[in-house]
């Protein structure tokens, strides 16, 4: 069953950054936290590489009853090489998730 989610707010390094999102579709709640990492990551990212933010969205769903959920999300690097098709993937970040509540 799919759960709808919008961001609350989203802060670095203990500061409030000014990211309004959108409304992320997923089956839990942590998914949709890295749907939004991804789309914060975006305009927030700097030239360090390492990212890490805490992201605080609540449940939008019809009939839920709009509980919010911390998450502190990074962007680590950590290459992984994938087969596919026969072609050779290579992904260079993972992003990590970890509860706050």
């Amino acid at each position: 069953m799919s759960r709808s989610f919008t961001v609350e707010s989203v802060y670095r390094s203990g500061t409030r950054k000014s990211f309004s999102g959108g409304r992320y579709i997923s089956d839990t709640p942590s998914g949709a936290a890295k749907k939004a990492f991804s789309q914060a990551y975006k305009s927030l990212r700097d030239k360090s590489g390492r990212v890490s933010l805490e992201i605080n969205i609540r449940e939008t769903t019809r009939g839920s009853l709009g509980k919010t959920f911390s998450y502190r999300v990074t962007r680590v690097y950590d290459p992984v090489e994938v087969y596919r098709k026969g072609e050779l993937i290579t992904y260079d970040y993972t992003t990590k998730i970890k509860s706050l509540n």
